[in-house]
């Protein structure tokens, strides 16, 4: 498993099924990860997220992985500042 791209294979599923069917299949798979949420199994609950981190990164990949990264990395800091001033805690 050592060879295995998983950015290139990604990269593969989207260009077989098109920007617009995975951009479905991410609704789907939303809805799915709920389902599961909601089945109180945590195998299910595993299932579905790697559906959804699968297509989350096929999406993530053709808006821009860097760009996204970037704004990302912005929230997360952000998120902690708000944090250690008590932004939350009103």
């Amino acid at each position: 498993m050592s060879n295995f791209d998983f950015a290139e294979e990604q990269k593969e599923i989207l260009e077989h099924f098109g920007i617009e069917s995975q951009r479905e299949k991410l609704f789907e798979e939303f809805k799915e990860l709920a389902e599961a949420f909601n089945s109180g199994s945590l195998h299910e609950v595993q299932e579905e997220l790697a559906d959804v981190h699968n297509v989350l990164m096929q999406l993530i990949d053709y808006y821009g992985i860097q760009k996204v990264y970037d704004i990302a990395l912005y929230k997360i800091q952000r998120t902690k500042q708000r944090i250690k001033e008590g932004y939350y805690d009103r």
